[in-house]
This record gives C-alpha cells, sequence and structure tokens, in this order.
C-alpha cells in the first residue's frame, strides 16, 4: 500500500496481482471502520439560543471536519480548551461502515455541554441566513480539517442569530490519529 498526493488530496494506491486501486484516504477511512459521524439538530432553536457539540480525545488526536446549517442567519464558532460544568448528553458517532463488526470511537463526543468559559477561539463563521420573515437559510462546510491537541477538549457551538426561532444543525466528521499509521506503514 502507498500514499500519494494527487491534486492536493491525500489517496492510497494497491497493487495486487497486478491490479490498481486508487481511493482516497477519506474513503479508505470508510472501509477500515475509522470514519465517524456527530450532530447536534434542534428543529426550534430559539433566537440567540446555542447548540453544540463537545469533544474529549482520549489519548489520541482528533481529526475533524465541521457542517452547519441554518434556518436563518447564525454564529458557527469552535474553542480549544472550555471549561464545563457538565458534559452533556453523551452521544455515541455512528460510524460510516455498517459492516459487523462496527469500530467505536474512543473520544468521547456529548451534546449541550453546559460551559462556563469558553477557551480559545479557533474559528468563527457566520452563516448568513437572513433575519425574521426573510430568512431564507444557510449552511456552510466551515474548514477542510483540523487535527486536535492530545490533552485538550474542544467545543462547536451554532448560534441562532436570526431573531426568531429557527432550525438549526452542527454535523462533525472526526476520526482518530492512532488510526493513521496504517496508510504510512
Amino acid at each position: 500500500m502507498a500514499v500519494g498526493i494527487y491534486n492536493g488530496s491525500a489517496i492510497n494506491v494497491r497493487i495486487t496481482n497486478g491490479e490498481t486501486t486508487v481511493r482516497s484516504v477519506l474513503h479508505e477511512k470508510i472501509h477500515f471502520g475509522d470514519l465517524f459521524t456527530a450532530w447536534n439538530v434542534d428543529d426550534s432553536l430559539a433566537s440567540s439560543a446555542s447548540i453544540n457539540v463537545f469533544l474529549r480525545p482520549t489519548g489520541e488526536s482528533l481529526h475533524i471536519r465541521v457542517a452547519a446549517e441554518a434556518g436563518g442567519d447564525a454564529t458557527l464558532e469552535m474553542f480549544e480548551d472550555p471549561t464545563t460544568t457538565a458534559d452533556g448528553t453523551t452521544f455515541t458517532p455512528v460510524n460510516h461502515r455498517r459492516i459487523d463488526p462496527i469500530p467505536t470511537l474512543q473520544a468521547g463526543v456529548f451534546t449541550d455541554a453546559t460551559v462556563t468559559v469558553d477557551g480559545t477561539q479557533l474559528m468563527e463563521y457566520k452563516l448568513p441566513g437572513g433575519s425574521g420573515g426573510n430568512a431564507a437559510g444557510a449552511g456552510a462546510v466551515a474548514f477542510g480539517e483540523m487535527i486536535t491537541e492530545v490533552g485538550k477538549e474542544y467545543l462547536i457551538r451554532l448560534t441562532n442569530d436570526s431573531g426568531q426561532a429557527q432550525i438549526a444543525a452542527v454535523h462533525v466528521e472526526l476520526y482518530e490519529e492512532d488510526l493513521e499509521a496504517r496508510f504510512f506503514a
């Protein structure tokens, strides 16, 4: 197995019995059972209210990609090392590989943690979806990929800025760093 770069994307090249197979590394992660998705959705998030996904890596860095949607204006933020008084609801991320046995993610993932201090802001995105009766909705893929630091926790928060209740959603794709080793062995 070899890994190369093609058009800025990592690819995996396999040669077996003279046959060559080329897959993106992300596609290969699905085959190995390494890619997970977590989310938090609110069908009627009040104006100025927030939903969040709280991540607690366990000994390995996480690779994460974030997407968000809102029914009106919203702000998407990511923080490192927030202070929480309660983790919120434990969320079991869904593995993209649905063949038994289905691997599980070691990191802790929670929705709606009680946050007392945000921590260091790593990013902020405005989703211009409109406000009041003119809201049309917005979506954003916040960034390509971020690798978290071992021993730090992360908060991803979406705040409704539209002036009225709107649907809102945060989706996080993630995989753990130690699973990277098989691509570079």
